[in-house]
């Protein structure tokens, strides 16, 4: 929680910086007045920063231009609106004399002044491609909301009594009808979390490539790497932003109860199942499948999977479930008589129970719950 906390005022303060920035610009395109410019001077000015073994030097064209407005006469020094404001842009050298060579002096230019304060003028309305950067606090600050959304969304009041074995510690309102209430292997929570934290490396990456292609252009070449990297980065972090986001409104869905009557399956045994989706939510369908599968582990990667098995062995349409009153859907499980058992030794092999849900109105969630299978008796 303190993390997440973190992640959110650090986004929202970037957001802050860029939005005073970005509120500049949009006043220009929509409040500001156009007028006639005349350029009395021209020059670049220039900033060296201390910071690193060589420091860098930033650059902003300051352009004199004077101008009339309401019967006065004004006269500015700037360029751009970031100019205006004092603020070294991330141009090069080079792009900004071309800047100049655009506006020579004793030029007759139009643009734009700001009627709250006139002394204040652009010759180019622009936005700036330096606003791709915002990706990051974007992303920090959807990274907070969620974690803080998950970790809100757990029961509070102290500490908690462990739960009796088989009972379910989440839903006290829903009594254990099977010997034994199953526990998912992951929520919605934590997938949303580790999608937000995959979504934000990806967006930086983004806009370091965004970056890196508009200051190629501003030298008046064209890097098509930068861009590769902006569209693959950028479009692969749009998806887990999206991922994340659903999965945070799927953690809201009140969580769906699995029981079973016993702890361990032989291969060709059957087993009642009883799954309960507690509410209120109206569901379209919620479907139980059991899935096994077989994991080989691989060095320095994610281990390989082969699935086993796959089959949806019950199904129900359109329900609505109130806050006691659960939809349920009942029904015998078998397993296959070729089964491998549960093991934990490489390769591995799990079985599970999947619950697959599609609310009216929340995203869709899937669910899993481990099972175990024994080799028979004998």
């Amino acid at each position: 929680m303190t993390m997440a906390a973190l992640f959110l005022v650090v986004g929202l303060g970037g957001l802050a910086l860029v939005g005073i920035r970005a509120w500049r610009d949009v006043r220009v395109f929509t409040v500001w007045q156009p007028a006639t410019c005349t350029v009395v001077e021209a020059t670049i000015g220039s900033r060296r920063s201390s910071s690193g073994s060589r420091g860098s030097t930033s650059y902003r064209p300051e352009i004199t231009y004077s101008y009339e407005f309401g019967g006065r006469p004004f006269r500015c020094i700037g360029w751009d609106a970031w100019a205006v404001w004092g603020d070294y842009g991330g141009g090069s050298l080079a792009y900004y004399q071309r800047v100049l060579d655009r506006f020579p002096v004793g030029g007759t230019f139009p643009c734009w002044v700001d009627p709250a304060e006139p002394s204040h003028a652009v010759l180019v309305r622009r936005i700036r491609p330096l606003y791709v950067l915002a990706l990051l606090p974007i992303a920090l600050t959807v990274l907070g909301a969620l974690g803080l959304m998950a970790a809100l969304s757990k029961p509070s009041g102290g500490p908690r009594q462990p739960a009796p074995e088989g009972e379910h510690p989440d839903d006290p309102r829903i009594a254990r009808r099977l010997a034994v209430r199953l526990e998912a292997d992951s929520d919605p929570a934590s997938q949303s979390c580790g999608a937000a934290v995959i979504t934000t490396a990806l967006l930086f990456v983004a806009g370091i490539a965004g970056y890196a292609a508009w200051s190629a252009w501003q030298d008046g070449t064209v890097a098509w790497l930068p861009w590769v990297f902006v569209l693959v980065f950028g479009g692969l972090g749009l998806l887990f932003l999206w991922i994340s986001v659903v999965s945070a409104f799927a953690s809201r869905i009140p969580r769906v109860i699995v029981e079973i009557d016993r702890r361990s399956l032989a291969p060709g045994e059957s087993a009642q199942i009883l799954v309960r989706q507690p509410g209120p939510v109206r569901m379209r369908s919620i479907a139980l499948a059991l899935v096994g599968e077989e994991l080989t582990a691989r060095p320095k990667s994610s281990p390989d999977v082969r699935v086993l098995h796959d089959e949806v062995v019950a199904r129900c349409g359109p329900a609505t479930a109130g806050p006691t009153s659960p939809i349920e859907l009942q029904t015998m499980l078998e397993v296959p008589e070729d089964a491998m058992p549960s093991s934990g030794a490489d390769p591995q092999v799990r079985w599970r129970l999947r619950v697959a849900g599609v609310p009216s109105v929340w995203p869709r969630y899937t669910l899993t719950f481990p099972i175990m299978v024994e080799r028979r008796p004998g």
